[in-house]
């Protein structure tokens, strides 16, 4: 249920803070929040230094709806409210151009990539390589409740990027792991991610010497080889 207005929305947010909960500001996306809502928000989450998460290029027609109602695309509205920043992370960027990515580098904010979801919805592939070459950081998510599986959201990353470059290993194992750990960590504002225990006698990780078991996990493995976390 949307709030009545923005201040309602952010006394909600500042009691559940009192509450003792960590919060962060998730205002979804430029098509369901108004842009002074965005203004409001973009300026508390820099005011309280909160993670903020928005939706933004993920389909074509959300950037049409941006251009016609704001005369700019969605990231090119989200700097214009005050709302990208090293707080901010930008769900999908499916459909970012090349001046919104440079926004994206200049601000610091970081990419969540949903590359399942992506390919379930049909919207598209993330431009992978040019976000790379920018220094953008990356993390991911799921954006679906019909499969959670970190590892194949790594993967499907690194072959979305090969199958738009044409070679392999644009991304190492070490920054995929990154993406889905420490930069993971960082859009949520904790300081570090917890470590994961993994099977190792697991048969997806058989025979695999131990300085390979990271690779292994990002090229052939599923959720269920981690036994905690």
């Amino acid at each position: 249920m949307r709030q009545e207005s923005v201040g309602a929305y952010l006394a909600e947010v500042e009691s559940l803070a009192e509450a003792g909960v960590r919060v962060g500001l998730a205002p979804h996306s430029v098509r369901a929040c108004p842009a002074d809502w965005l203004e409001a928000i973009g300026a508390y989450a820099r005011r309280h230094e909160l993670p903020l998460h928005v939706h933004a290029d993920e389909q074509p027609l959300e950037i049409e709806e941006c251009l016609s109602e704001h005369g700019c695309r969605p990231i090119e509205l989200l700097a214009r409210t005050g709302c990208l920043g090293e707080h901010t992370t930008v769900v999908h960027a499916t459909h970012a151009n090349g001046a919104e990515l440079d926004l994206l580098a200049a601000s610091g904010a970081t990419i969540c990539v949903c590359p399942t979801t992506e390919a379930d919805l049909g919207d598209g592939f993330l431009p992978a390589e040019r976000v790379r070459k920018r220094g953008i950081p990356l993390c991911i998510g799921s954006d679906s409740n019909v499969r959670i599986d970190p590892f194949e959201e790594l993967r499907e990353l690194e072959g979305i990027a090969r199958r738009q470059t044409g070679r392999r290993g644009v991304f190492t194992a070490d920054e995929l792991f990154r993406v889905g750990s420490e930069l993971g960590a960082r859009a949520l504002g904790l300081e570090a991610w917890a470590g994961i225990e993994v099977d190792l006698g697991h048969r997806s990780l058989a025979k695999v010497p131990e300085e390979k078991v990271r690779a292994a996990l990002v090229a052939g493995c599923g959720a269920d080889v981690v036994v905690s976390a």
